[in-house]
């Protein structure tokens, strides 16, 4: 089973004629905000089963900008996700000096785990994916 977040419910029609052979193992989300897709069930399901993500750019068209936001909140690399997977940790994210948009790495993660007043052993996990990383 996949799920697909889509922003256009028109095409969901389109979708299922088309694919019929697969239509009933495929699961779509209609999202028009990343407010949307946050409050969706997918995206808690995600977030608690680290389940996999996967773009499909050349689908995107010109809706680059709202799908490139969903994929950034859905891999943990929007300003919204880093936030609350370094809550988590409990890392003060006063010291996160990150672009509130666009795809946000651990190489620009990394500068606030090192700033945050928490435990060495929570900073060096993140030095090794940064070493991993490099």
């Amino acid at each position: 089973r996949i799920t697909v977040v889509e922003s256009r419910e028109s095409l969901i029609q389109v979708f299922r004629s088309q694919f019929a052979d697969i239509a009933d193992r495929v699961d779509i989300i209609v999202a028009q905000s990343s407010r949307e897709l946050r409050n969706s069930e997918l995206f808690q399901s995600i977030l608690q089963d680290r389940a996999y993500v996967v773009s499909f750019r050349e689908c995107w068209g010109n809706q680059e900008i709202l799908f490139t936001e969903f994929f950034a909140h859905l891999t943990g690399r929007s300003l919204d996700s880093v936030r609350y997977h370094l809550g988590e940790l409990g890392i003060n994210m006063k010291a996160l000096y990150l672009q509130p948009s666009g795809l946000h790495s651990l190489t620009e993660v990394l500068p606030v785990v090192e700033a945050a007043p928490i435990e060495e052993s929570k900073k060096q996990i993140f030095r090794v994916l940064g070493e991993l990383v490099k």
